[in-house]
């Protein structure tokens, strides 16, 4: 606030002036009588915004992006998928490996390899008792099968797998399909 008398700046809701010791009326803060800025700049030429800028064509982009990459994606699960369904003799087989395969070693002695997807069990029986039973996991490639114990006191096999006939051979054992 400023002095009604000598004019000078004084702290806002004084009721003397320290300069010139006249009493002052106080002052409320009226929001039409400020001083005036003469800092303003008028002679700048109006500048109008600018004009929003469509989107459309920004989200046409993206639903074109997305598309594209669904076909991609749905391309790929094809492919993947008819790779998984070829035999190795290139033809189209909905075979699945899942089952029991049995294998008669004669003399009341069987060998079965149980197959869940990954997943195998041999079991080695004798007269109906138990000898040998080991958990792992298989893998089929064509007509390559690959065994992988969980005992690591035996060593990964490796055998073939005959569509045609539903037998695995490993180890100069054939294992037939039940």
């Amino acid at each position: 606030m400023f002095c009604s008398n000598c004019g000078s700046n004084i702290p806002d809701g004084s009721n003397m002036c320290p300069n010139c010791g006249a009493p002052q009326q106080p002052q409320y803060n009226d929001p039409f009588n400020q001083p005036y800025n003469y800092d303003q700049n008028y002679n700048q030429p109006y500048q109008a915004p600018a004009p929003k800028k469509s989107n459309t064509a920004v989200i046409i982009g993206i639903i074109v992006a997305i598309v594209a990459i669904a076909a991609i994606v749905v391309a790929i699960i094809l492919t993947k998928k008819d790779d998984d369904s070829s035999d190795s003799s290139g033809g189209s087989t909905t075979e699945s490996y899942d089952g029991r395969y049995v294998s008669d070693l004669g003399g009341g002695a069987t060998m079965t390899l149980t197959v869940s997807g990954s997943y195998v069990k041999l079991t080695s029986e004798v007269n109906g008792i138990t000898a040998v039973s080991l958990d792992g996991t298989i893998t089929f490639s064509g007509s390559s099968v690959h065994f992988v114990w969980n005992d690591s006191s035996y060593a990964d096999e490796y055998g073939t797998y005959d569509a045609a006939n539903h037998t695995i051979t490993a180890e100069g054992y054939v294992f037939y399909k039940q």
